[in-house]
């Protein structure tokens, strides 16, 4: 996946679209000469066993019980994370919106995404239950609430800007109703990323040069490894996380 100007996620079936207004340094300019990075992010060993929470709203709508599994493996791979490159400061363009997804039920999808600083998060919720989308900045042990605004019925809807105060990078999307509904997403100041949605990645369009690629998945954290992107050329490189 490319850079987002908006990406739709939904809490509880209440849908995430950030419409980006870019607020940093990237500059656009063509790139006729770009490479391509590929790869899979692979997970070894027992992944960490799922939280398990008894539904004490809703239950009717949310179910009894839920399972909320942190780091998702499917075949051996990382189903969600986001690999990008850091500090690339010219480049393609931002596509116009990003991929809208829904998702009801009482859970947040996706449950890693890809934010922009400032820009406005809109939130529709989705369920015939209440849902309180409560989002904060993550910096190391400290959580900073960026908005907390209740959405009391299905069809309503919230816009608000994703300022960080602290310049962070991650930002956590929670529902005060329901202590099962979790998410993250990765504020990002370029568009060379790729969300992972199978364990695969795919990032196109990268101007030749030497760059630090990184991917970052919740609760594992960071990987990270020097990569040279060749004139128009072809780029393989898999991560590897190690479980117990």
């Amino acid at each position: 996946m490319t850079t987002k100007k908006g990406l739709l996620a939904v809490m509880g079936g209440a849908a995430l679209l950030a419409w980006v207004g870019v607020s940093f340094a990237y500059e656009t300019a063509p790139v006729d000469d770009g490479g391509t990075i590929t790869g899979k992010i692979k997970f070894t060993g027992k992944a960490p066993e799922p939280k398990h929470f008894t539904v004490q709203k809703n239950p009717e709508v949310c179910g009894q019980t839920r399972d909320l599994q942190e780091v998702p493996v499917k075949d051996g791979a990382l189903v969600h994370a986001v690999v990008f490159i850091e500090g690339v400061q010219k480049g393609k363009a931002f596509e116009e919106k990003g991929t809208p997804v829904t998702k009801k039920g009482c859970e947040l999808f996706p449950y890693v995404n890809v934010q922009v600083k400032n820009a406005k998060v809109e939130i529709e919720n989705q369920d015939p239950v209440m849902h309180n989308p409560h989002v904060y900045e993550v910096v190391g042990m400290a959580r900073i609430t960026i908005f907390n605004i209740g959405l009391p019925e299905k069809g309503s809807k919230l816009a608000e800007p994703l300022k960080l105060k602290r310049n962070g990078k991650l930002a956590k999307f929670e529902c005060d109703q329901h202590d099962f509904m979790h998410a993250w997403a990765y504020v990002m100041d370029n568009p060379y990323f790729s969300l992972l949605t199978d364990g695969t990645y795919k990032i196109e369009g990268v101007p030749p040069g030497t760059y630090k690629l990184k991917v970052w998945a919740p609760v594992i954290g960071y990987k990270e490894v020097d990569v040279n992107v060749p004139a128009k050329g072809n780029v393989t490189m898999d991560f590897e996380f190690t479980g117990a």
